[in-house]
C-alpha cells in the first residue's frame, strides 16, 4: 500500500486564513496610498496651472486681478491637467492660487508659498 499524497483539510485552512489576514493588513494600505497618490498628482496639476498662468502674465503685462484666458495659458502646458478625481480646475485671476473641486473636501489644495 502506498501513502497518498496531498494536504489535509486542515492545512488548507490554515492556509487561507493566514491568506485573509494578509489581504486584510494590505488592501486597506493599498487604498490609503492610492488615495494619497491622486492628492499629489492633482496638486502637481495646480502648480502646473500655476506655474503656467504666472508665464503667461508675464508673456501678456498682466498685473494681479486681471483674468486669464485658460486656452492660452493652456498652451503652456503639453497636456491640459486632469484632476484624478474627475474635479474641476478653477484657474481663477492674477495673483490668485488655482483650485479644484475636491480642495476642501479631498485636500486638493496648492500648498501656500507656490
Amino acid at each position: 500500500m502506498t501513502a497518498k499524497r496531498g494536504f489535509t483539510l486542515v492545512e488548507l485552512m490554515i492556509t487561507v486564513a493566514i491568506m485573509g489576514v494578509v489581504a486584510s493588513i494590505a488592501i486597506p494600505s493599498g487604498m490609503k496610498a492610492a488615495q494619497k497618490s491622486r492628492t499629489v498628482a492633482c496638486i502637481n496639476n495646480l502648480r502646473q496651472i500655476n506655474i503656467a498662468k504666472e508665464t503667461w502674465a508675464l508673456m501678456n503685462n498682466k498685473k494681479d486681478g486681471d483674468p486669464v484666458v485658460v486656452a492660452e495659458i493652456n498652451e503652456f502646458i503639453k497636456k491640459p491637467p486632469r484632476c484624478p478625481l474627475n474635479g474641476t480646475y478653477t484657474y481663477g485671476a492674477i495673483g490668485e492660487d488655482p483650485t479644484c473641486t475636491f480642495g476642501p473636501t479631498e485636500g486638493h489644495v496648492l500648498p501656500p508659498g507656490n
